[in-house]
């Protein structure tokens, strides 16, 4: 706790990461139930439906981990978190299924570039985690192959 009171950069990158998960697992958890419960659609269904998100996700780290670069993957997480959230608002039970895919898609894009985008920064930021990484920041890279888990 110290750490991120003393730390503010270290502490806008947790933030920004907090409020950029919520949107997405409110898409992910929300969505499905709402589908289940406004379509009847089964769980299964719903999950499927959500795939094309992960698998987006996934193709989206593999070129923002090969470039170090930081920014760009934040500000790409930042507007196609905006973009998916106001699609989210205009999603009703006549809306068709492509279309609630392509904003899970766009979804797809704010997870694949949050996780890379804020993993570089937090490693940066935190001197306790530069000496040390610890086995959440490989998360993604372990998921998508580029990284061996920790040991």
């Amino acid at each position: 706790m110290r750490l991120l009171a003393t730390n503010r950069a270290l502490t806008l990158t947790y933030l920004r990461f907090a409020m950029t998960t919520l949107c997405m697992y409110t898409v992910l958890y929300g969505l499905t139930q709402w589908l289940e419960a406004s379509r009847g659609v089964s769980a299964r269904e719903a999950g499927l439906l959500l795939l094309p998100m992960t698998g987006l996700a996934v193709v989206v780290v593999l070129p923002t981990f090969r470039h170090n670069v930081v920014r760009l993957p934040l500000i790409t997480a930042a507007i196609s978190c905006l973009a998916a959230s106001v699609g989210v608002v205009f999603l009703i039970t006549s809306t068709p299924i492509v279309s609630m895919v392509i904003v899970t898609l766009v979804f797809g894009i704010t997870f694949g570039t949050t996780s890379i985008g804020t993993k570089r920064p937090t490693i940066l930021r935190s001197p306790q985690i530069r000496s040390a990484p610890p086995p959440a920041c490989f998360g993604p890279l372990v998921i998508s192959g580029l990284s061996p888990p920790p040991r």
